[in-house]
């Protein structure tokens, strides 16, 4: 059975929150385990929460994949539920995700982005971005902006239309 975590620090309600919320509740219709790690007291922890998904607030900042706390917090969530397949919402939510990848082996990194911003090119990214096994864009327009900088990213692209 397929173990799916959706994590998404966003502190205010959007189509990410939406998006992966939706995802989370057919998905659980289906049979599928789905957990999330939402950011604390957010409008999707309380949506989560009255759906009675299993989760975990961890507040999640640029900066986070540095604090040992918070990759002990979430690579532990992630092993002890046997999570199979993460999807990340924010670029933090990659960073932390990908800085734990060697320590959850066997789990595959998905990345959905909405926002035609590219990512942006830096050390770190280049380094934590390939360690992703999927980025889901959704519109062709998304997808040409995203990989604009790191062209190799086109190979593990999908796009995945709304509705």
């Amino acid at each position: 059975m397929k173990k799916i975590l959706f994590i998404n620090s966003n502190k205010v309600w959007g189509g990410g929150e939406k998006w992966h919320f939706q995802m989370a509740t057919a998905l659980s219709q289906k049979n599928y385990k789905c957990f999330f790690v939402t950011f604390p007291n957010s409008e999707l922890e309380q949506k989560v929460a009255q759906e009675n998904l299993p989760f975990i607030s961890i507040s999640i900042k640029n900066l986070s994949f540095l604090n040992i706390a918070k990759r002990k917090a979430l690579r532990d969530y992630i092993n002890n539920n046997k999570v199979t397949h993460v999807f990340l919402n924010l670029p933090s939510d990659v960073k932390l995700a990908t800085s734990i990848s060697s320590s959850i082996k066997g789990v595959k990194l998905i990345y959905r982005r909405g926002m035609p911003h590219p990512i942006r090119k830096t050390i770190l990214n280049s380094i934590l971005y390939p360690k992703l096994h999927m980025l889901i864009a959704n519109s062709q327009e998304i997808k040409k902006s995203i990989t604009k900088n790191y062209p190799a990213l086109r190979k593990q692209t999908r796009i995945i239309y709304n509705g």
